[in-house]
């Protein structure tokens, strides 16, 4: 086998190990769970958001060191606060909500790895990521999707078809032991 590129959309992995699996992924064991199940990654990519503070960017340090010395190269984006009231203006008082380009950047690195790689590993439940499915299918390249139920979009599950693999399903493989 060759040409193997993983792919975590990692602020969706995040809520998806907080909210549906209640365990962590052991992102080293996931690496060997990829190169036993289809080959050493040749691209192995996590892509986070963080907030604009410089708190978040401080925890989130730790983590982005600790995935580079696992193997994967971290795209770190940040999230931009929009403040908006009904009408649509400007207002700090009628609530806010953070936008992130995550999806969008980690599509396209896909899409310009894809002539190198023959297995696709996207690591999301997110339906943004259909069109990506569909241009890896007219490419013939085998495109897997890992996630869970409950956080995987009903579109992006049936279009994975068997090549789906659910989280849960190989948790002894892939848990972080305390």
């Amino acid at each position: 086998m060759s040409g193997v590129g993983i792919f975590i959309d990692g602020d969706n992995f995040f809520w998806v190990q907080k909210y549906n699996l209640n365990w962590d992924v052991d992102m080293a064991r996931l690496i060997d769970f990829v190169t036993k199940r289809y080959g050493k990654p040749d691209v192995a990519k996590y892509y986070m958001s963080i907030a604009p503070d410089e708190e978040s960017q401080t925890r989130r340090r730790g983590l982005r060191s600790a995935l580079a010395t696992m193997g994967y190269s971290v795209e770190v984006r940040k999230r931009k606060e929009i403040r908006q009231s009904v009408s649509g203006s400007v207002n700090e008082e009628n609530g806010h909500r953070f936008k992130n380009d995550v999806d969008v950047v980690l599509a396209l690195d896909v899409h310009n790895h894809m002539s190198q790689l023959d297995t696709i590993i996207l690591v999301t439940g997110d339906s943004d990521f259909l069109r990506l499915l569909e241009i890896a299918e007219t490419q013939r390249k085998q495109m897997v999707i890992m996630c869970t139920q409950g956080a995987i979009s009903s579109e992006l599950r049936e279009k994975a078809g068997m090549n789906y693999i659910d989280l849960q399903d190989v948790k002894e493989e892939i848990v972080r032991e305390n």
